[in-house]
Parts: C-alpha cells; structure tokens; sequence
C-alpha cells in the first residue's frame, strides 16, 4: 500500500520546506524522483502532481516540495541561492532515507526548479540523472548560466518542451546550443509553458499525459525499476 507523509525540512537558514514524501507499495530499496516546483508552479499542480502520482504508481520513492518562499507568501531571491540551498535540504533530507536505492536517484525540475535542480545536480555526485521540464532557455546566456556544463554532461538528462513555449525556451537555440552532447535526450510535446494546449481542456489532459508517461519510461529505462 502506498505511503505518503508531509513534513517539514529546515534549511541550514533557518527557512521552512514543506514536502511530500511518498513511497510506493513494492519491498525494498526503490530509486526515487525529487520533484522540485516552478517559481509560481506548486507542488500539487497539474503536472508535478500527476508524476508525482504515476512515479509512486510505477514504483519509485517520490519527494515533491515547496519552495520557502512559496510556502511564506514571499518572493524568490534575487540570485536563486536560497532556492538552491531549499533543494539541498531536500535531497539531503531524501538521501537519508534508508529505502531510497542510492544508484538511482533523480531530481525533476519545472522551469525555475529546473534550474536550480540542475544546479544542485551538476555539483552533486549523489544524484544519478535529470529531468528538466519546460526549462528557461532564452538565449546562449540563459543556456549558459542556467545550465553550467550541461553540453557536456556524462549523467543522463532528459529535457521536455514545449512547442508553444517559445517564450521561455528556443529550440532552434537549445538544438545548437546541445548539439554535440551525447547525455542528453530532448521530448517536445504540444503547449506551452505549463504544457497547457490553448483552451482545448482534453488535448491539454492528452498532452500532460503523453509527456508524464514518456518522462516515466525514459526513467524506467534508466533505472530498470522491476
């Protein structure tokens, strides 16, 4: 039977995280996801909530959070340092788990959790893989400072766009920006930054569903979940 805890995790400033903590009903060690938000896409939105859902489904350990600074009613910080001192306590928080398979863990950021995701990641042996969803990539200077070291990256990563999202992320710039790397896979799908189709409710609900399940099986294939 599935188990899902909330809890609280103090950062090393003293800030307050609020996160999910769900593990899936199969015995053991199981490889787990950290869902981390976008900067106005909470934890129990659409998308992180239904992959958070299908990732416990499919057999994974399944962390999803808050940032401090939603859960205060305040603003990001200006750098993103306390964005990325909030997923820290988080993984550190995950990582102690004594469930948690430490070959397989990976973290999944949506836009501004994708950044400071990859981030913590690109600086984090204990993180295996990446997942990047709508992620900010403007120009060569986004690329660059967003994603420090993701052209050349030997850990695997999987991007996921949106077509309609051209005002966050440029294709063409990522394509060339990304073309000579060989860890990373990028997923296009229809709509735009929150992976919303227009005002079409069901191509929206069709579109969500193709991008959770394909992230799903591009981590099963990495992780050989049984």
């Amino acid at each position: 039977m599935q188990h899902v805890v909330t809890e609280r995790v103090t950062t090393p400033r003293g800030a307050r995280v609020e996160i999910d903590l769900g593990h899936p009903s199969a015995p053991g060690a199981r490889p787990a996801l950290l869902l981390a938000p976008g900067a106005g896409y909470h934890r129990r939105l659409p998308l992180l909530d239904r992959l958070f859902n299908r990732g416990l489904q499919r057999g994974f350990i399944v962390c999803r959070f808050d940032w401090a600074y939603q859960t205060a009613g305040t603003a990001p910080s200006p750098d993103g340092s306390a964005e990325a001192e909030d997923l820290r306590a988080v993984l550190d928080h995950l990582s102690a788990d004594p469930f948690v398979d430490p070959r397989g863990l990976y973290v999944v950021g949506k836009s501004l959790g994708s950044i400071a995701g990859h981030q913590v990641a690109h600086a984090d042996d204990r993180v295996r893989g990446e997942v990047l969803l709508t992620p900010v990539v403007r120009s060569q200077q986004d690329l660059d400072r967003h994603y420090p070291g993701l052209a050349s990256t030997d850990r695997p990563v999987l991007l996921v766009v949106g077509r309609q999202d051209g005002e966050h992320c440029s294709l063409p710039l990522l394509y060339a920006g990304l073309a000579d790397a060989t860890g990373v896979t990028t997923l296009v799908v229809a709509g735009d930054h929150s992976l919303v189709v227009g005002e079409d409710e069901l191509a929206t609900e069709r579109n969500l569903t193709t991008a959770i399940e394909q992230v799903i099986c591009w981590l099963n294939t990495q992780t050989l979940v049984p």
